[in-house]
């Protein structure tokens, strides 16, 4: 029987070094790989918000949780690496006795922001929480994304007839607006 994983990539960056590192994890109780990439097993130290599936573009954000960090990590932590880096959060599908992931889609990109860091004096280990942004959001503010002429459009695609059923071209430019 195949299970559901979380798989989570994020791209850390050193600011002293410039040095961007890709730091894979699944929520697997052993390591998988997917796309030739081996990523590291957090088993449920890794959780994600609650996880819905729909069918259309969503801009709200995911809060990712990882537990269980060795305290020595914080002076990484706090150096912001992690603060607008990259997230890819794919839900995999994983046979049984299995490593290999067979399939995986997205289930959100975005961009991570300021961690919150949690000490654990009892274990000496720190929780590491934080919100993303969607990849999405940044539509709600560039009105220019949702906006084109006819001659831009025809600059693009030479041959395509879609504003002469669409546009009247005496009207200009057309911008789609929700509500």
């Amino acid at each position: 029987m195949a299970i559901t994983v979380i798989l989570m990539r994020i791209d850390y960056k050193d600011h002293v070094t410039q040095e961007v590192t890709q730091v894979r994890f699944t929520n697997a109780p052993f390591d998988v790989e997917y796309m030739g990439e081996v990523w590291q097993a957090a088993g449920d130290l890794l959780s994600i918000g609650k996880q819905e599936t729909n069918y259309e573009i969503v801009t709200e954000g995911v809060e990712i949780q990882l537990s269980g960090i060795n305290n020595s990590f914080r002076p990484v932590i706090d150096r912001h690496g992690f603060r607008f880096a990259p997230v890819d959060i794919f839900l995999a599908t994983l046979e049984d006795n299995s490593n290999q992931v067979t399939a995986a889609s997205y289930y959100h990109r975005g961009f991570a922001l300021s961690p919150v860091t949690e000490l654990d004096e009892t274990s000496g280990t720190i929780t590491v929480i934080f919100e993303t942004q969607s990849a999405f959001k940044s539509l709600e503010r560039n009105s220019h994304l949702m906006t084109t002429s006819i001659a831009h459009h025809a600059s693009l695609h030479p041959n395509d007839k879609f504003f002469q059923y669409v546009a009247d071209a005496g009207l200009g430019e057309e911008t789609w607006r929700d509500g």
